[in-house]
């Protein structure tokens, strides 16, 4: 069986709607963790396995949290910022980084 890039895994952006205090924060020790507007909290991993993210989405599932997004951030160049880079928090979000779903080439959407 071979292993895919989407088996391997990535580096992931977690996006979930509540302020992490102190003792939930500490649930997700490794994590890049930043207040985005509103109520959220913005959760960037270091590079980890499908098995790793299933843990984490339960572990955010398990302390009661709302899950508002998961992102799997595309590979960059360091110090390479693409056309449309945000930032949120200082983080450098790259806004084009992974579309859910696209239409196929040649269809109307």
């Amino acid at each position: 069986m071979s292993t895919t890039r989407e088996d391997a895994g990535g580096r992931y952006e977690i996006v979930v709607g509540k302020r992490l205090g102190g003792r939930s924060a500490a649930a997700f020790a490794g994590f890049e963790i930043a207040d985005v507007p509103g109520d959220g909290t913005l959760l960037r991993s270091s590079e980890m396995d499908q098995a790793a993210l299933h843990g984490i989405l339960g572990r955010i599932r398990d302390l009661g949290i709302p899950l508002l997004s998961v992102r799997l951030l595309a590979e960059q160049i360091p110090g390479d910022r693409a056309p449309g880079s945000e930032s949120a928090g200082g983080l450098g979000v790259r806004g084009s980084d992974r579309v859910a779903s696209e239409a196929p080439s040649g269809e109307a959407e």
